[in-house]
């Protein structure tokens, strides 16, 4: 990965991703115990916490030796497809504004339109394939979890 004229080499990625698995279970950790302190609610959160963190800290020892940043005289090319470069991140938007989106649009719609969203992210360019698809699967999802898992759900078309 490039910034400007910085080269990062290594698992920066791994890493990244591992402090925020750590910063969770922190946090998680944290708050159970400000919820109650009483053993019987941390039981289980407070060991399993620990092996999480014991589990971070030692990946992140044996990963943090491995990056590497150096400096170029000019700034790398841009390489590759905007899947390629930003795939990752337009996913995350994509499901943040799925579970943003849902209680005004309603989960059938709101599913639809992600997995539709996430068929052409991943290379689908026939809308007539995606929209159709997203559609179905957002149907049937919303008539499974009302209908077999009894779970009501703020639905637009469904239901």
């Amino acid at each position: 990965m490039s910034i400007g004229t910085l080269r990062f080499t290594g698992p920066w990625g791994h890493c990244l991703l591992v402090l925020g698995f750590a910063a969770f279970v922190g946090w998680y950790t944290a708050d159970a115990y400000a919820a109650s302190s009483k053993i019987k609610n941390l039981l289980l959160i407070g060991p399993v916490g620990l092996v999480a963190a014991v589990l971070c800290a030692v990946t992140l020892a044996t990963q943090v030796p491995r990056l590497r940043i150096a400096r170029s005289a000019e700034p790398a090319p841009r390489e590759g497809t905007f899947r390629e470069r930003w795939g990752v991140a337009a996913a995350c938007a994509g499901l943040a504004a799925y579970v943003m989106l849902m209680p005004w649009i309603g989960f059938d719609v709101a599913t639809a339109l992600f997995v539709a969203a996430g068929m052409t992210l991943q290379g689908e360019r026939r809308p007539w394939v995606s929209l159709p698809f997203g559609a179905l699967v957002g149907a049937l999802t919303t008539y499974a979890m009302e209908t077999v898992l009894s779970v009501p759900v703020p639905s637009l078309v469904v239901g």
